[in-house]
């Protein structure tokens, strides 16, 4: 498998023609997913033909459209890969943008992930937590006591969070240092 970058997303597949993903990794369980409940990363999915070998020698041209309810619509069936890349390509609204495949940096990939929660529906909120109150919540989530309720005079999101990192640490998990 190789990592490839169309239209500024990555994905992995056997090859690429054109910006047509051959045998591409597909996410888990994708061909038999609701369209309705399909999660945030089945999105850059949607309408992105690909070429998977089809029965025999021949291609196979799938697209997530829902031309189907729970699994990518066929599109067709060809004997010569060729013909597989241009049915495909006759499929997008606009040639896909084939991009260098060097790894993103650290600012690229919080770009790409915040552009792909807000595109999935979700809404980025700020929040403003109490260095004082999180360490209280750390240290009591550390010494496994309860989270709930929290004590009088702390900032419930403070102190909350804090306790499920100080958690995450006594039970053996990564954990964020703190609040700063």
């Amino acid at each position: 498998m190789q990592t490839y970058r169309i239209d500024g997303l990555m994905f992995k597949a056997e090859g690429c023609e054109k910006g047509i993903l051959i045998e591409p990794n597909l996410p888990k369980s994708f061909h038999c997913f609701a369209n309705d409940a399909r999660p945030a990363s089945h999105a850059k999915w949607w309408h992105r033909p690909y070429i998977t070998r089809g029965h025999g020698d021949g291609y196979s041209v799938e697209c997530l459209d829902g031309g189907a309810w729970d699994r990518p619509t066929l599109k067709g069936s060809y004997e010569l890969l060729d013909d597989a890349v241009k049915a495909a390509l006759a499929l997008c609204k606009a040639p896909p943008e084939v991009q260098d495949s060097k790894p993103l940096t650290a600012a690229e990939r919080q770009a790409r992930y915040k552009a792909n929660l807000r595109a999935a529906g979700l809404k980025e909120r700020m929040v403003w937590v109490d260095p004082d109150h999180w360490a209280a919540g750390f240290a009591a989530g550390e010494k496994g006591r309860p989270g709930t309720p929290v004590p009088n005079g702390m900032n419930a999101m403070s102190y909350l969070s804090g306790w499920i990192e100080g958690d995450a640490k006594r039970q053996g998990f990564e954990y964020s240092k703190g609040a700063k």
